[in-house]
Formats: structure tokens, C-alpha cells, sequence
């Protein structure tokens, strides 16, 4: 059987151990599958565990030391040339997948009629981000004509490893794209740009990925703000719909994901991440109030606004400005 996924897995500074990283892909029930691993100035001991994985599974492992600890990109587009399958699946280096991820997934491809460009899979149900309008709405929908259905792009994840791509499409945003790491930013914008680029979507949701990071999440809100002033200048004008759904998708971004986890993170004892949190939480502060006329106007008058109650969202927060504590307990998304 051919192979139809390779998993590109970016170490950079890792804070938990390579070879719990690896054992995302040691314990795969399926071994149909390919893993290219870049690191980024590997420690002996890294070395070592990365040769055991390679001795282990020499036909299918290719690894990329990054001496030069160049950006993301760079190392991208190095990975990419090397990988020889259909799909490509970009694993953070924080992340879990199930041991039958490589199993499901096969499966699902060997079922469909034919390849769509996009496969969207989703976080596991214990995670605060899971959304349960994706697993409801998306599965129903089967391969989506993205020339004709925008709602992959209104519900869109901020999070890279949410997705199976193409290996041609990613070639093409990685050309064009400075991606330099996995941050909310810039995952932001190279998943926007998969998904313009693309033609077809499907979501599969029989299988999942979580975070083991738990741990202070860094957001630079300018440069949030700069990626999405890029993504809504990027689509066809004309595209009313696509226009409504990215509009929809740029304040999820702000008031649901960034505000929601600002909100139930708490630090403890340490001064210096407490003001790092609160400079975060001021610069998010001055972008709603900047966007707050405009989002609530599109409440009155986006299908996507209404479709998803997002003044719920907003009566709960105050105007997006308060109660953030609330968002991932009390908003359903």
C-alpha cells in the first residue's frame, strides 16, 4: 500500500524530553507513514535518541539538523523537498496524537472518492479550544467545494496541527511565507493562506490531538493584528461571502481564542510572567476597543455573526472587554 502521510515534527528548545516527543510516533499501531524531524542545535543526548528512532525505522525516517538555528521556514522548505507523499501533517512538538492516528487516517482516505486538499482534524474533547459546531456541523458536509462554502474558513483553528495538507499547497505558502515558528501568529497565517489556496476541504473528527504544553502561551497582539490585516487583503473582493466569513474568523481569533485562554491561564509567583500577561491582556484590551463598532455592526448584518450567536458572546464579555474567566466555560463554540 502506498504511503499518505508524512508528520514533519520542528523540535526548537524543547521543554519536555525528545523522546516523549517521539512517542508520538514510536507507539503509531499503523507504520504506513513517513516522519521527518527537524531540530534545532540537538544536545548528545538528543542525538542519541533521535539514531534510535532512525535505526529504528530507517525506511520511513529522514532527520534535518538545524545547525544554523535558521527560521521555520527555512527548514520547511528543506523538509518539504524530501517529503515523497501526497499529504504532509506539521506535528508541534507539544503535541499528542492517538496511537491509531496513522490507522484512522489511512482509513478515512481509502473511503473518500477522491483527495481533497485539506483535512481538518480536531483537539480532543478535555481541551478548553475544542469546538463542538465543527463535530456537528462539518462531518454532515463530506468534501467541501471551498469556491462555494466558506464555513472551513469561518471556523477555521489557529493551530497547524489541526491539519493535513497537501504537500503541493504547503510548497506554495512556504514559498511566499516567512514562517518564523509554530506561534499563534504565524500558525494563524499559514494556515489562512492552506486554506485561500486550497479547493477542497473535508473535517474528520474520529480522531484527535492535544496539547501537552500547559504552559504560559506568549501572543503578540501587534503582530496578530498585522497577519490578519494581511489575510482579509488577500481574497477576492468580490467574494461577499468569503469577505463575511473571514471577518467572522479574524474576531473568533481575538475574543475567543486569545481572550478565552487569557482567561483561564493563572500565574503563580512569578512577577515577571505576571507583567508579560498584563501587557498581553492591555494590547488585546486596545485592539477590541478599536474593532468593538465595527464587530458589533457585524453582528446586525454577518450571517456568520448571527449563525453563531456571537452577541451571546458579546452580552457574556461585557463587549468583549470582561469576564474573559467565562468564555471557554459558558460560550458554546
Amino acid at each position: 500500500m502506498n504511503k499518505n502521510l508524512t508528520i514533519i515534527i520542528p523540535i526548537y528548545n524543547p521543554n519536555i524530553q525528545v523522546d516523549k516527543i517521539l512517542h508520538n510516533i514510536n507507539k503509531q499501531k499503523n507504520n504506513n507513514f513517513d516522519v521527518i524531524i527537524t531540530i534545532d542545535n540537538p544536545t548528545n543526548e538528543q542525538v542519541f535518541e533521535l539514531d534510535k528512532l532512525q535505526t529504528k525505522h530507517k525506511e520511513k525516517t529522514k532527520i534535518i539538523i538545524n545547525s544554523a538555528h535558521q527560521n521555520l521556514d527555512l527548514t520547511l522548505k528543506t523538509a518539504i523537498d524530501l517529503v515523497q507523499t501526497p499529504y504532509v501533517h506539521i506535528l508541534k512538538q507539544t503535541y499528542k496524537i492517538k496511537s491509531e492516528f496513522i490507522q484512522h487516517i489511512n482509513s478515512f482516505l481509502e473511503k473518500l472518492n477522491y483527495q481533497p486538499d485539506i483535512i481538518e482534524i480536531p483537539f480532543s474533547k478535555k481541551e478548553n479550544i475544542y469546538s463542538c459546531y465543527k463535530d456537528e456541523i462539518l462531518p454532515e458536509l463530506n468534501i467541501i467545494d471551498l469556491e462555494k462554502n466558506n464555513l472551513p474558513l469561518a471556523l477555521a483553528s489557529s493551530s497547524n496541527s489541526n491539519y493535513i495538507i497537501k504537500k503541493e499547497i504547503i510548497s506554495e505558502v512556504i514559498k511566499k511565507s516567512k514562517i518564523k515558528n509554530l506561534n499563534f501568529e504565524s500558525a494563524t497565517k499559514f494556515i489562512f493562506d492552506c486554506l485561500l489556496k486550497a479547493k477542497s476541504y473535508v473535517y474528520y473528527k474520529n480522531t484527535w490531538i492535544s496539547d501537552l504544553n500547559g504552559k504560559f502561551i506568549l501572543f503578540n497582539i501587534n503582530s496578530l493584528v498585522r497577519v490578519w490585516n494581511a489575510i482579509l487583503s488577500s481574497y477576492n473582493k468580490d467574494d461577499i461571502d468569503k469577505k463575511n466569513a473571514l471577518i467572522f474568523a479574524n474576531l473568533i481569533s481575538f475574543c475567543y481564542y486569545v481572550a478565552g485562554y487569557l482567561g483561564v491561564f493563572k500565574i503563580k509567583n512569578d512577577p515577571l510572567k505576571d507583567k508579560v500577561y498584563n501587557n498581553i491582556k492591555a494590547a488585546l484590551l486596545k485592539e477590541i476597543k478599536t474593532q468593538k463598532e465595527f464587530w458589533l455592526n457585524e453582528i446586525k448584518t454577518n450571517p456568520y455573526f448571527k449563525k453563531f450567536k456571537i452577541n451571546d458572546l458579546n452580552n457574556l464579555t461585557d463587549g468583549f472587554s470582561k469576564k474573559w474567566n467565562l468564555i471557554f466555560k459558558k460560550f458554546t463554540w
